[in-house]
């Protein structure tokens, strides 16, 4: 593993040396470009400012976190922001008293508020849609169950 990453590197630091390195900033451990153009991996006509391209036909991101699980936090989260505005739309993986949580909220810059609406505990496979939602539609055909608190039976609309 410590080879490919060597090589990788090796082969950014020619790339950039290659192509106008003066783009390149290194500033202690971290390197960055102000150039306004996009970044592609695997393509080379990206469309976005990062556009990652897997040609197997499966797209994905995989991060990783040395977390060792000794308190709560936050173990990875995957946010969007309107700068203009200060709203964000949060998805987050986070570790609480013991459980791994993935939980989805909105946060409206407007009111301060952090909207949770989707929830699920990985323990208990507890799944919540959460007080941030005003409304839920089910769109599709077939049956839906409902449970509003504990000890309600469930209702069917088939």
């Amino acid at each position: 593993m410590k080879k490919i990453i060597i090589i990788l590197v090796a082969a950014f630091s020619l790339f950039a040396l290659q192509s106008n390195a003066q783009n390149w900033t290194l500033t202690g451990t971290d390197i960055y470009n102000n150039n306004s153009g996009n970044v592609g991996i695997g393509t080379t006509t990206p469309v976005s400012k990062l556009n990652v391209h897997n040609a197997s036909g499966i797209s994905g991101l995989y991060l990783t976190s040395p977390y060792n699980m000794t308190g709560n936090r936050a173990i990875g989260y995957y946010r969007i922001e309107n700068p203009t505005s200060g709203d964000l739309f949060n998805i987050v993986l986070r570790y609480r008293n013991g459980t791994h949580e993935m939980l989805q909220s909105a946060y409206d810059a407007s009111t301060s508020i952090w909207r949770e609406f989707i929830y699920f505990n990985y323990t208990t496979r507890k799944y919540e849609i959460r007080f941030g939602v005003g409304e839920v539609e089910y769109k599709n055909q077939g049956n839906i169950l409902l449970n509003n608190t504990a000890d309600s039976p469930l209702l069917s609309n088939s």
